[in-house]
């Protein structure tokens, strides 16, 4: 009998902030990091996390949109995986859509290596009605 995969680590990135990690830390499903916790200088380059993210094998969570272009290559080097929040939202309506969403991003995650970056979107308009509506994950490109 086979045991169960590791949850996975989550390293949340500073623009989502210290409010973000604490709505998801609570969940305990899985995993949780903070960019602070591990680079106490705010001008820490994204290019030093990224890899140190790579390095863990975690998957890099932010909302930083610009990551993608920026860090291409950080990213396809280290074979990093990481998740942008996409939206315009306060921190806890991001926080809320990421744990309802969490079944589809954890087998997201599950079927990929990295390299690569992924979109997490709230749900669409026509989905609110429903009692638990879900975003979606999107694959945003892989290398």
């Amino acid at each position: 009998m086979s045991r169960p995969p590791d949850p996975p680590t989550f390293f949340v990135d500073r623009d989502l902030g210290p409010t973000f990690v604490k709505h998801i830390a609570a969940d305990g499903r899985f995993r949780v990091e903070f960019h602070d916790n591990h680079f106490r200088d705010s001008t820490t380059d994204d290019s030093v996390w990224l890899r140190f993210v790579a390095e863990n094998d975690w998957v890099a969570v932010t909302h930083d949109t610009k990551i993608r272009a920026h860090h291409r290559a950080i990213i396809a080097a280290n074979s990093a995986k990481v998740l942008i929040i996409v939206g315009s939202r306060t921190v806890p309506e991001h926080a809320a859509n990421f744990l309802v969403t969490y079944p589809r991003i954890e087998r997201f995650i599950r079927n990929r290596k990295g390299p690569y970056t992924a979109k997490v979107y709230h749900p669409a308009p026509a989905d609110l009605k429903k009692l638990r509506p879900k975003g979606r994950i999107e694959l945003w490109g892989k290398w």
